[in-house]
């Protein structure tokens, strides 16, 4: 039950069929990108909470520093960066989770490439 209702709620993203693409560049495609753009509110709102809280003049940097900054504050900030980690493997099915722990070093690495480039974008868009 739990499985069904977490994939019913995710958007559908229309990638490309690929016949050679290895099995984490396709939970990436399938898993974590729709969960992301799911998610992709709660992930803005949180940071800007974040930078808000800790005074940081984000929203002053020229665009081409941003992406910069949103690295070292995760970088540095373990609690929010693991919150928002949280906010997407929280939405993962019991199965996803189980393929997300056997790789997580590297399912991690795109995890956080995916959430530097969801916060860059939504900074950019002003």
């Amino acid at each position: 039950m739990r499985e069904k209702d977490i994939i019913s709620i995710r958007p559908v993203l229309n990638f490309p069929s690929i016949d050679d693409t290895t099995p984490i560049e396709s939970f990436q495609n399938q898993t974590l990108r729709p969960v992301l753009k799911l998610q992709h509110d709660i992930i803005v709102a949180q940071f800007k909470y974040h930078i808000r809280q800790r005074n940081t003049p984000f929203e002053t940097l020229p665009n081409a520093s941003r992406e910069k900054a949103i690295v070292l504050i995760l970088q540095k900030d373990l609690a929010l960066r693991n919150q928002l980690f949280g906010n997407i493997v929280g939405l993962l099915t019991l199965s996803e989770l189980h393929f997300y722990l056997e790789n997580e070093p590297e399912l991690s690495r795109r995890i956080r490439d995916l959430l530097i480039q969801r916060i860059a974008s939504a900074f950019s868009k002003r």
